[in-house]
């Protein structure tokens, strides 16, 4: 007799359908929950956990506060199996696979990790609930939240620019050296984009012109720098007593060697590339943090100057999202159209040969006939010998031209 006492689960593992564990808000998390049970277990159902939680921290130096905020963004539990019939049922040795899906709220804040002031994680967890209260979960899963693409009118309500609202050029001063043995140089840095607003996933291209008057210093080299800026804030009740504290990232950096010297005027072309797991602007649907983009150009110089910067306000948005399955497999049809065309093709050209083969047998065997008929007659009188070979070179002819 089975005994509903025993605990035969050996392991519980989560896996997701998708290569890498990165979905979109508002799209669905597919996977499946794999069971290996070594002894015959009542089980009363399995299901899947799936949290996301933020947090914030920072020390204030000069009150001497700490400041913290702490928010769930995902809080849910989905039955994945149950029994169909009575509150339990018989799992046997072996191993058995429970599919899964959940579809996320488009609310959902984008994954965050590489800040040193907060934290946005996403993590699910699969257990087992067997008889007399006992479970046997899984360890927990992390898996990645892209945020969702806003329309046009969120993106208002977000404050988020539009192209038309944003500078593409900028200029910025600077001077070099002004000690008693040098010479002041005056240095002028110009910085053009081509447009403000990106997606994910795009290349920025940059601009830099360095011109560089009087004097002897020059500029070393010229860098351009994709920073992030973002503002972490506690949410009190009144305004006064909220505080903030900003941060600073440096995503992507293209440097190009070439120095101005005075007198010269240069101009650089460098690309940022925008890489897939960047936040987009204003970081929607998080009232505790802000976001912005700027592309920074530095000119480099002697160490013992300061360096001259230009910068210039960019818009991120999130990409337009996975691409469908049907576009995927639309290019496997015109694949086995081409095969089935060369297919036919060999067929034809299988049975031209076919044709020309057994053309060639006919002709083969009338030119055996005409040289006999050549050949009686050629005995019968020999004068005519060369009209019979003349007559054998033009059958051969004939035969050659098929």
């Amino acid at each position: 007799m089975l005994s509903t006492l025993r605990d035969g689960i050996d392991n519980v593992v989560i896996q997701f359908d998708a290569p890498e564990p990165v979905f979109q808000a508002g799209k669905p998390i597919t996977g499946k929950i794999l069971v290996v049970c070594e002894e015959t277990t009542a089980v009363r159902s399995i299901r899947l956990a799936l949290n996301g939680t933020m947090n914030i921290f920072w020390h204030d130096p000069v009150d001497r506060v700490d400041h913290a905020e702490f928010e769930d963004y995902l809080e849910e539990e989905i039955v994945v199996w149950e029994p169909k019939r009575g509150d339990k049922d018989w799992m046997y040795p072996g191993q058995h696979e429970y599919p899964f899906e959940y579809t996320l709220s488009e609310k959902l804040p984008e994954t965050m990790e590489e800040s040193y002031f907060g934290k946005i994680c996403y993590e699910c967890k699969a257990s087992v609930y067997m008889t007399q209260g006992r479970v046997c979960p899984s360890l927990d899963n992390d898996f990645y939240v892209v945020a969702a693409p806003l329309s046009e009118g969120k993106e208002i309500e977000e404050g988020i620019p539009t192209e038309e609202e944003l500078p593409k050029e900028n200029y910025a001063y600077g001077t070099i050296g002004g000690t008693c043995f040098q010479r002041i140089s005056y240095v002028e840095l110009f910085l053009k984009l081509k447009k403000n607003r990106f997606r994910i996933g795009e290349t920025i291209d940059v601009t830099v012109q360095a011109r560089v008057e009087g004097g002897k210093s020059d500029i070393d080299k010229i860098t351009a720098i994709l920073v992030q800026e973002t503002i972490f804030s506690d949410k009190i009740d009144t305004p006064e007593d909220s505080s903030s504290v900003k941060e600073m990232l440096v995503f992507q950096e293209a440097t190009d060697k070439e120095d101005t010297d005075a007198g010269e005027t240069n101009t650089y072309d460098l690309k940022l590339p925008i890489d897939k797991r960047m936040a987009p602007t204003a970081y929607p649907n998080c009232d505790f943090i802000q976001m912005e983009y700027y592309v920074h150009a530095v000119a480099r110089t002697h160490s013992f100057y300061d360096d001259i910067v230009v910068k210039l306000p960019i818009v991120i948005v999130g990409d337009k999202g996975p691409v469908e399955n049907e576009e995927a497999e639309a290019p496997l049809e015109d694949e086995e159209g081409d095969d089935n065309a060369e297919v036919l093709l060999d067929m034809d050209n299988e049975e031209d040969e076919d044709e020309d083969k057994d053309e060639d047998d006919e002709g083969s065997a009338d030119d055996e006939e005409n040289r006999d008929e050549k050949g009686d007659e050629a005995d019968e009188d020999g004068g005519d010998k060369d009209k019979g070979s003349d007559d054998d070179d033009e059958d051969y002819n004939i035969l050659f031209d098929q």
